[in-house]
């Protein structure tokens, strides 16, 4: 079971609070669902037979639009700011749950240098 910070202040937000209540739960279903580098393999189905709730993903894409970035052919969504606010501003290779993180988002073809702290990571 992964643990994960949670962020009290995201009823705050603009961007979040304007959310209808549908996406405001998927967007926390997400970030509890996603790898540990921000990473959430898409299941609209699942989602919305956990949730209860009727998602389009066309939609979901333009309401979460500027707040992912779609990999691996549609397949997975990545979440920036989930790096940030679970790790810091950048990681560091030469911790080991980081390095991990670093080389989940290098094998899904997300640009980990925006995240690197200090050389690439050994993989």
């Amino acid at each position: 079971m992964a643990k994960r910070f949670t962020n009290s202040e995201k009823w705050k937000d603009n961007w979040f609070k304007n959310l209808n209540t549908s996406y405001k739960l998927l967007w926390l279903y997400m970030w509890d669902d996603c790898d540990h580098a921000g990473i959430w393999s898409v299941d609209i189905y699942i989602a919305s037979i956990r949730l209860k709730i009727e998602i389009n993903e066309k939609e979901a894409i333009e309401v979460f639009d500027g707040e992912i970035e779609i990999i691996d052919n549609g397949n997975k969504w990545f979440m920036p700011k989930f790096i940030e606010f679970q790790y810091g501003k950048t990681l560091d290779p030469h911790v080991n749950a980081q390095r991990s993180v670093l080389k989940l988002l290098h094998d899904n073809g997300v640009d980990c240098e925006d995240y690197l702290y200090g050389k690439a990571p050994p993989f």
